[in-house]
Parts: C-alpha cells; sequence; structure tokens
C-alpha cells in the first residue's frame, strides 16, 4: 500500500490557514469566466505562499493521481497566480483533507499485466494529455501534460496523448521486464475509435499533417509489441488526468485507479488496537526498552 505520509498535508492546511475548513468532495471544478476575470493578482507575501504550496503538492501528486491534474492548473500559474489560482490551491487542500486515509493498493496476484490507459481534452489553444500505466491494476506511472502543439481535431488531441503514454510505458516495460526477467505485451485502451483504426492501419491516410514520427505506433502493433483495446469513457481512467469531473464520476475512476479511501486513519486503527489488547502496546514498550 501506498499513502500520503502523516503530517504532510497537517502543515500545508496550517500555512494556507485551513484549519477546521469544511471538506470538500472533488479537487477542482471549472470557475465561470465572471470569477476569472475579476481575479486580483496575489501580493509578494501571498505569491511567496502559492508557490511554496504548489511545490509540495507536486511533491505528493504521484502519490494522489486523483488530483494530480487540478494540481497541474495550478501548476501552470505560478508565475502569476491571481486570487481565483489561490482558491483553487485551497480547494485541492479542503479535498485533500477529506481523503488523507486513502491508499494505493497493488494486487500481487494472477498474471502480470502491464496496461496503459490514455485520454486527451481537446481545447484551444493547448489540449491535455492524460496517461495512466498500471501493473495489474497498480499505477505505477500517472502524469498529465498540457501538449505543446495546437490539435487540430480530437483524434488528432487522442494520437499525440497515446504518443506519449506509449513512449512512456516502453520505458516502464524495459524496467519491469530487466528486474523481473518477464516479458510483457503494452495493452493500450482508449475511448476513442477513429484514433484505433489508426493505430491499426499502415500511413497516415487521409491526417497528412499528422507528423510521420506518430506512424511508431502502427510499426508496434504491427509488431505485436503494443495491443489496442477500446474502452467506454466511463471506464477510461486517464479521464481525471484530463480536466474536472462530477463527483459521482470521480469516485467511480478513483477505485478503477486503485485509490481506496477509509474513513478511519491509522492513528485511530492504531488507538483501537491497543485498547482491546492493552498487552501489545506493554509489549511494545518492553521491546524498545
Amino acid at each position: 500500500e501506498v499513502r500520503m505520509a502523516e503530517g504532510y498535508l497537517e502543515g500545508m492546511r496550517e500555512e494556507a490557514g485551513l484549519e477546521g475548513c469544511r471538506d470538500l468532495a472533488t479537487p477542482g471544478i471549472d470557475l465561470p469566466a465572471s470569477a476569472l476575470s475579476n481575479a486580483q493578482p496575489l501580493d509578494s507575501r501571498a505569491h511567496a505562499q502559492y508557490r511554496r504550496l504548489v511545490g509540495k503538492l507536486l511533491w505528493i501528486s504521484s502519490d494522489r493521481p486523483d488530483c494530480m491534474f487540478a494540481i497541474k492548473e495550478c501548476a501552470r500559474h505560478a508565475s502569476a497566480p491571481t486570487s481565483a489560482d489561490m482558491q483553487a490551491l485551497h480547494r485541492i487542500l479542503r479535498y485533500l483533507a477529506g481523503t488523507q486515509n486513502a491508499v494505493l493498493r497493488m494486487d500481487a496476484s494472477g498474471e502480470l499485466e502491464l496496461r496503459l490507459h490514455t485520454d486527451a481534452n481537446w481545447v484551444s489553444p493547448r489540449s491535455t494529455t492524460g496517461v495512466v500505466i498500471a501493473l495489474n491494476g497498480f499505477p505505477v506511472l500517472a502524469l498529465t501534460r498540457t501538449q505543446t502543439v495546437t490539435a487540430l481535431s480530437s483524434t488528432e488531441a487522442e494520437l499525440i496523448a497515446m504518443s506519449t503514454g506509449v513512449q512512456e510505458a516502453i520505458f516502464v516495460r524495459s524496467v519491469i521486464e530487466e528486474v523481473l526477467h518477464v516479458r510483457l505485451t503494452i495493452r493500450a485502451c482508449t475511448d476513442n475509435s477513429a484514433l484505433i483504426q489508426f493505430m491499426m492501419r499502415k500511413g497516415l491516410g487521409r491526417l497528412k499533417h499528422i507528423s510521420v514520427r506518430m506512424c511508431f505506433l502502427q510499426h508496434l502493433v504491427e509488431c505485436y509489441e503494443l495491443e489496442v483495446a477500446h474502452v467506454p469513457g466511463s471506464q477510461n481512467v486517464a479521464d481525471l488526468l484530463t480536466k474536472h469531473v462530477t463527483r459521482k464520476v470521480l469516485h467511480m475512476l478513483r477505485e478503477q485507479l486503485g485509490i481506496y479511501v477509509s474513513d478511519v486513519s491509522l492513528a485511530e486503527i492504531t488507538n483501537s488496537i491497543t485498547t482491546m489488547w492493552p498487552c501489545l502496546e506493554s509489549h511494545s514498550h518492553s521491546v524498545a526498552m
């Protein structure tokens, strides 16, 4: 199991002045245009605090991919944040406060399977790439990244996301094969049918403006190094890494991602055990002495 370090979140909440604030169910929402236009730039003191908190959130983002997109959006505005950006950052902290007992769990049973989920949110001027690489359901790598080029269609945005994901998956597969001495095939999952058709054929077809380097995906499929599968959009866990989602979608995809939220903290579990069996506590003291 992987979880956030005890006390790490409390320090951030204390620095932000959010002690005792109500927890929130989602890490981010799309603010209306009026709220963004009326936002005021932060002063130098608040700006420094914003950058510190964003850096601390980036440190734990790999342990909490369910709020990675919201953290990425805050990091994009670290050079000149506004009051709206600070509000978004506070929302992440309040969401983490309500889910600080969340853990990532890996199922070690069964045959090893390396699965890649990619998604893209096609917006102007830059789309967002979301990638999740899971080994037996455990996310060994997750990333959200603003694309560096302007996609002319949703298929092109999905193609860029798949290219990024496959490159990362090849690296992860190389490490696993070197350590465990096994041979793995990458199973790529997407919810875009046009992207699957592109990967299963040869050449660019009508997509003449696409870079030729994207054809390496077709080569991997032809060499059986890469399997392509279609998944419904509601089951694509990479969707969490491309945009803000509703509470219902968040809870469903969060469990599919391998993140489980417990209502009981680790300290409460330890206290309950020592209360039921006091001899364990006395034994631990005697061993320490």
